[in-house]
């Protein structure tokens, strides 16, 4: 006679046998690593997405350093005086 835990253990193995078998993946290691690649690809996503969040406050500075390097008031003054 088998002791109890390992018994039931042998019991859930042949359980997770029939899971597979019959495509019951909801609760099994196998399904969780479907859920962990998924997890991966959201949190990749999310950190493209700010990135991009980055990339545009970087083209506002850009932007407005251009813009008030043309129209810097020392630069109209400069050019108005000569």
């Amino acid at each position: 006679m088998l002791p109890t835990d390992v018994k039931d253990t042998i019991d859930l193995l042949h359980l997770l046998v029939e899971n597979y078998q019959r495509k019951q993946l909801h609760d099994t290691e196998y399904q969780k690593c479907g859920d962990l690649f998924l997890e991966v690809d959201e949190r990749t996503n999310l950190a493209r997405r700010m990135r991009g969040i980055s990339l545009i406050y970087d083209l506002i500075q850009e932007i407005e350093d251009a813009f008030y390097g043309i129209f810097s008031p020392t630069i109209i003054w400069n050019t108005a005086s000569t």
